[in-house]
């Protein structure tokens, strides 16, 4: 495994770097602390970036006189596999971030650590570094919450085969679906940017059963992110939680809100108000 470490941070030369195998890049004005980690990362098979050089990746590819379509044609494989993993690792530092500042024990984990989400892979030729959920290990999620912490958690798994270095990006739905059953959870909430699933006439459906979010499906209503999302409800209930919503930020705390996803229409779903 080859982790750049240079005083440069143009885009040319970390793109270069990666598109010539290396597995990461680090600035010689980053602290020791951080590139023991970087180094570590490597040895785990992920991709350590400065965080200079990280931005300049994203930036690079975030310019607004290209279209998303010209944009991902220009990305390599490799490209594409450490962009992704970027800007999860960023997400997920912005939002345990925002949850410290609210008071709340936030920790920043992903998949990867303790092996806690494995995956295997989709289609490599298609999706390329994109799997689905195979095996989860929730012991440091248990540990994590019972010391009094909050996980945050990115979707970034482990492969299957043990010896199989490198990681999978999964769907954020399917993983959050895959560790709620492992966790016994009683609720698995997935957030949208809409109050719930929407009907023809864009009228929130507060209950939904398992067959009729399979007939939106079919029919094109339900379809994008929030197909995925109804698939992660059907394999959550199949794993054993007992309550599934879908519903925005503002239904979060509000048990009766957004969309319950019961196995039948004569399914009961209890309310939890934690």
């Amino acid at each position: 495994q080859v982790v750049i470490l240079t005083s440069f941070s143009d885009r040319d030369r970390i793109v270069g770097a990666l598109d010539a195998g290396a597995v990461g890049y680090l600035l010689k004005d980053a602290d020791p602390e951080e590139l023991l980690s970087g180094v570590k990362a490597a040895a785990r098979g992920e991709s350590p970036l400065h965080p200079r050089a990280a931005r300049e990746l994203l930036s690079a590819r975030a310019d607004p006189s290209r279209g998303s379509d010209a944009q991902a044609a220009d990305l390599t494989p490799r490209e594409r596999e450490v962009l992704v993993l970027v800007r999860q690792g960023l997400a997920n530092k912005q939002m345990v971030s925002a949850l410290v500042a609210a008071g709340a024990p936030a920790v920043g984990i992903s998949g990867e650590d303790a092996a806690l989400l494995r995956a295997v892979p989709i289609d490599v030729a298609t999706f390329g570094h994109s799997g689905t959920p195979a095996v989860v290990d929730p012991r440091l999620v248990h540990a994590l919450l019972a010391a009094g912490f909050l996980p945050v958690i990115s979707p970034v798994a482990a492969r299957e085969a043990e010896s199989g270095a490198g990681a999978y990006n999964v769907n954020g739905d399917d993983a959050a679906a895959a560790i709620a059953a492992a966790l016994g959870a009683d609720e698995l909430f997935l957030m949208a940017d809409v109050p719930g699933v929407l009907d023809g006439d864009k009228a929130l459906v507060p209950r939904l059963s398992l067959d009729d979010a399979q007939a939106l499906i079919a029919s094109g209503v339900a379809g994008g992110g929030m197909a995925a999302k109804l698939d992660a409800c059907a394999q959550a209930l199949a794993g054993g939680v007992h309550r599934v919503r879908i519903g925005d930020l503002a239904a979060l705390t509000v048990p009766e809100a957004g969309t319950a996803i019961v196995a039948r229409v004569d399914a009961t779903d209890a309310v939890f108000s934690r």
